[in-house]
């Protein structure tokens, strides 16, 4: 009996350790949960936490940069327009006229060269009356017609000075007219009397049939035949009936 009693209580203590034992492993595992879900817990803030932006640093020296290289730019194109002002200029002054007349803004040199009649192309420098660009062409505007007035033109050579000018539809008003009783006979129209040649001090200009205001692309010319061939020097100016002087016929004729 007593044997029993003590088997008894050995059996009831080894349940008692048995469940001792037991209720530590589960308070070690409900702390290692615990931990876990801690764990995961900052690991899902981490995530979900915004990242932090680096500085625009980069993208604002370049801009400055831009800014820096925009001013040499503005200097390359006033660079340019100084430049484009010195060509004017030249332009401008090599037209001017010598004196006695007023100055034009329409104006250029006898600068083109060309055969017509039977054969055409480029004359032989031999052929021409004078070099190409030293004789200045000046339009004005007189009576109600345009005038031209001719620049270092010696007024002792024959020769046929013309002019025309073109229209939209093609060219308009063309005639010539002698110097020194040159034989402009290859010309359609002779202009005769008010209009065509005026000479006065060594001057040449031309009374054309160009009505004054008349818009549109001037050409003033000189032709003659030589050994049957026609050789002419033309320029072109564009009309500027808003700016081209009037001026009266007494300046041109004696």
């Amino acid at each position: 009996m007593y044997r029993t009693r003590r088997l008894v209580a050995a059996v009831v203590a080894a349940t008692l350790l048995v469940a001792a034992c037991g209720d530590g492993d589960e308070d070690e595992a409900g702390a290692a949960e615990v931990e876990a879900a801690e764990s995961a817990e900052e690991v899902e803030s981490d995530e979900d936490a915004e990242p932090e932006e680096e500085p625009a640093t980069t993208t604002t020296t370049e801009a400055s940069t831009t800014t820096t290289e925009a001013p040499t730019t503005t200097v390359a194109v006033q660079e340019a327009d100084d430049t484009d002002d010195e060509a004017d200029d030249t332009t401008a002054d090599a037209a001017t006229r010598e004196d006695g007349f007023p100055e034009t803004p329409v104006a250029a040199f006898l600068s083109q060269t060309y055969r017509f009649g039977a054969e055409q192309g480029v004359p032989d420098a031999d052929q021409l009356p004078f070099p190409a660009n030293t004789v200045s062409v000046h339009w004005y505007q007189s009576d109600g017609a345009y005038v031209v007035v001719y620049g270092g033109l010696d007024s002792s050579l024959a020769l046929c000075p013309g002019n025309s000018i073109m229209l939209p539809a093609g060219f308009d008003f063309i005639s010539n007219a002698p110097l020194n009783n040159a034989d402009c006979s290859f010309a359609p129209t002779i202009a005769a009397a008010p209009q065509g040649v005026v000479t006065c001090d060594g001057y040449v200009s031309y009374v054309t049939l160009i009505p004054a205001g008349t818009e549109g692309v001037l050409f003033g010319t000189i032709e003659l035949m030589v050994d049957g061939v026609g050789v002419g020097l033309t320029s072109q100016a564009p009309a500027d009936p808003t700016n081209m002087p009037e001026i009266s016929r007494g300046l041109i004729d004696c």
